[in-house]
């Protein structure tokens, strides 16, 4: 299970948050690991046809790096994986 954040204070959130997910994924692949967990938000959920809540204007400046990372780790790299069981 990994709910790993750099810090919300972080001017670096989101590609620290992208680099260390990408290690993560990394080591559950060699260290054998059945089924990786990630928490996650809401912010790649979608409100309407083709909107995500991270793109709506909704989700406050100071943590929408941070809320983006996540997102976009989940939809361009978890979505992809196939090696492994994982739930976000």
């Amino acid at each position: 299970i990994s709910a790993f954040n750099p810090g919300w204070n972080n001017p670096n959130i989101y590609d620290e948050t992208i680099k260390v997910y990408l290690t993560i994924i990394d080591g559950v692949k060699k260290a054998g690991v059945n089924r990786f967990l990630m928490v996650g938000g809401a912010g790649s959920l979608f409100i309407a046809p083709g909107l995500r809540l991270m793109d709506s204007g909704e989700v406050p400046e100071n943590i929408l790096p941070g809320v983006k990372a996540l997102g976009e780790f989940y939809l361009n790299f978890l979505m992809k994986e196939k090696e492994i069981d994982w739930v976000f």
